[in-house]
């Protein structure tokens, strides 16, 4: 029997989760599509299903998804099978079994009249495209788990792969004094990935009620916010920077999906991160993964 399976372990936020989690002394194994402790496509359910007879894990974290917009409304088949389907087989499991389900969500649910809104777990959903169809299934079906956690978020970090985060595609431009463009109808509360699987590892100790968490920075603010303040902690001027607008983009998308985190600290007992503290995170993050480059 294993202690703790965490899926999409390779992916930006699966390593830090397999690092918070080989720092507290956790029996780890790490499930991805390749290098990993077990290969594993989570498409195929018949060989997750075997997997989970097999190895028996006590708990399972699911940070793995097909989070392309576009490629989810190319392929819903594939974004189905694998942000919905897949975890109704974790939860299948966990119902058998006993096994708590902690699952990786989204933001892309919510709109709002005032940007700076700060969205709880209760806030009306709007599922505008596939990804946020496919991420809503897998919270319903890891909820008819009885110990399942859900933890909403919007994060980002290094993933030093083939394919670059939002992080280093932005901290690369800015420092290659490349114009970049600042979205500035798209507000957020984006977390660093370090500071998640903190809180996230915290939380579990903790043993809430199952449901659903959001877990984030406690500020909103908007791309062309966030990017000024990356291009400040870089020491990079920000007029390289231009304001744009994404409300035209397609697939559509959540322009205003801030998340109100008052319920997850009050479980914890401490604050969650502002901006100044993610961005400082980040920057200490992207220069320890590139900075043989």
């Amino acid at each position: 029997m294993t202690g703790l399976v965490i899926f999409g372990a390779t992916g930006m936020l699966g390593q830090a989760l397999m690092t918070e989690a080989h720092a507290r002394g956790q029996k780890v194994t790490g499930v991805a599509r390749r290098n990993s402790d077990h290969d594993l496509d989570l498409a195929n359910l018949s060989a997750l299903q075997d997997f989970l007879c097999q190895v028996k894990p006590e708990m399972m974290i699911n940070s793995a998804a097909m989070i392309s917009l576009v490629g989810c409304e190319e392929q819903p088949e594939s974004a189905e099978a694998i942000n919905a389907n897949a975890v109704q087989v974790m939860a299948d499991y966990s119902r058998l079994s006993g096994a708590q389900l902690v699952q990786i969500s989204t933001d892309q649910y919510f709109r709002a009249e005032a940007p700076l809104t700060r969205h709880d777990e209760t806030a009306e959903i709007h599922l505008v495209n596939v990804y946020a169809r496919s991420k809503y299934a897998g919270e319903q079906f890891a909820l008819t788990a009885p110990r399942s956690i859900v933890i909403r978020t919007n994060v980002t970090g290094c993933r030093h792969a083939m394919g670059r985060t939002f992080l280093e595609w932005a901290a690369s431009t800015l420092i290659s004094a490349e114009e970049i463009i600042g979205f500035t109808d798209y507000y957020t509360s984006t977390i660093d990935r370090g500071s998640l699987a903190t809180a996230l590892f915290d939380l579990i100790e903790k043993q809430p009620e199952p449901g659903v968490y959001n877990v984030a920075s406690f500020q909103v603010c908007s791309k062309f916010a966030f990017l000024s303040a990356l291009a400040k902690e870089l020491e990079i001027p920000d007029r390289i920077i231009k304001t744009g607008a994404l409300g035209s983009a397609r697939p559509e998308r959540c322009l205003t999906s801030g998340l109100d985190v008052s319920k997850a600290e009050a479980v914890l007992g401490y604050s969650l991160p502002g901006l100044e503290e993610v961005i400082r995170n980040l920057v200490i993050d992207y220069r320890r993964c590139w900075s043989g480059e």
